[in-house]
């Protein structure tokens, strides 16, 4: 009889934070900085991955309640990112993928910049993420400037840091890649960085 344990694999778990919102400044409620509207399913990183690879189990968390069809693969949490992955096991996630949203959202999904949420952010990322797994967080020159620091005090290793200006392919994969800059005058946009950080 085969070793069952050599021939099962596990499947790799993804993470996608900030994955159903947006910004829709038509439905700001007064005293907000920002409203989160969701966004259709078509639109949605995790649900055009979740369809393509389906030997791949995705985990959304966003603040913002989601109710339309979802791959069985695709478990939604209606949590900020800190809460949420503070539900996952420890060195069980493969890849937490941010854009647009590490650096810029807290618990009260207004953007503004929290160093403590922040630095408690990487250092819970680092904690659930399998030996090689990685943190990848896309996002603006001034939100890089802001991160940078807590970038270099977690406790991901420095040879396994890494940060890059993202090309004008990557820039147009998603809808948050594709939509941040476009709603600006072209003398205010940034340019895309793609942070990666490996365990």
């Amino acid at each position: 009889m085969p070793n069952l344990t050599n021939t099962i694999r596990r499947k790799r778990i993804v993470v996608h934070l900030g994955n159903i919102g947006y910004h829709d400044t038509s439905t700001k409620k007064e005293g907000e900085v920002y409203y989160k509207s969701t966004l259709p399913a078509n639109q949605i990183k995790t649900h055009k991955y979740a369809k393509r690879f389906r030997d791949i189990d995705f985990i959304g968390i966003d603040l913002k309640k989601y109710t339309q069809f979802r791959p069985k693969n695709w478990m939604q949490m209606q949590l900020d990112f800190l809460d949420g992955l503070k539900k996952l096991e420890n060195n069980s996630i493969d890849l937490i993928s941010s854009e647009m949203s590490v650096g810029y959202y807290t618990k009260g999904a207004k953007e503004i910049f929290d160093e403590t949420y922040n630095r408690q952010l990487l250092n819970l990322a680092y904690q659930k993420l399998v030996p090689g797994g990685k943190l990848m967080i896309a996002l603006t020159t001034p939100r890089l400037k802001l991160l940078r620091q807590i970038i270099i005090e977690s406790q991901f290793p420095k040879r396994k840091r890494k940060i890059k200006l993202m090309t004008k392919k990557e820039q147009e994969r998603t809808y948050w890649l594709q939509k941040y800059n476009a709603a600006l005058k072209p003398e205010e946009r940034y340019a895309y960085y793609q942070i990666i950080l490996e365990k």
